[in-house]
């Protein structure tokens, strides 16, 4: 473990953390950094991976999922301290993941798609594709609803998990 600052000069796109201390921070190149004491100092821990990691989401402080271009998925249940790829059904970009517990996650990316995993990202199932709109991000309140958002300001709302998505309008109009 190195005490000395982590010298990049690319970009950081996505943070989450788990309590006050211990987080994580991807970016381009599969860069993966971690923190123990609040931020404080990070190390680089590596992902396997070189495509850009744009987002990334923690259940705890040993199960974790990073997503991003290529497709990529990447797992770790040791606190990124080893990461193994995971396979995307779609050959797309994936912009956004978001876990509610150590099974049940989704991914967003490209043409509107939505990804649903019942097992921790082993296999992940397509919910809804073809709308020609990036999805960015999303974020669940529980295991049942959740909201995703994207380009020319869509927003897609769940109540049953993802197994049917509905439109919501934003306020956004595209000009």
């Amino acid at each position: 473990y190195s005490h000395e600052p982590t010298k990049l000069k690319e970009n950081l796109f996505a943070v989450d953390f788990i309590g006050e201390g211990n987080g994580w921070a991807v970016g381009n190149f599969g860069r993966v950094l971690h923190t123990a004491d609040g931020g404080r100092s990070w190390e680089y821990q590596e992902s396997g991976v070189e495509w850009p990691l744009v987002d990334v989401k923690f259940v705890d402080s040993y199960r974790g999922w990073a997503v991003g271009y290529g497709p990529t998925i990447i797992h770790t249940e040791d606190g990124g301290k080893s990461w193994r790829k995971q396979e995307s059904p779609e050959d797309i970009y994936l912009m956004g993941v978001d876990f509610f517990n150590e099974k049940e996650g989704w991914a967003v990316g490209e043409f509107g798609t939505i990804m649903r995993t019942e097992d921790g990202g082993e296999r992940w199932e397509v919910q809804i594709s073809g709308d020609d709109a990036i999805l960015y991000s999303l974020d669940f309140f529980d295991d049942k609803v959740g909201w995703a958002v994207g380009e020319f300001g869509r927003v897609y709302h769940t109540t049953d998990g993802g197994e049917s998505w509905e439109t919501q309008e934003s306020g956004v109009e595209n000009v």
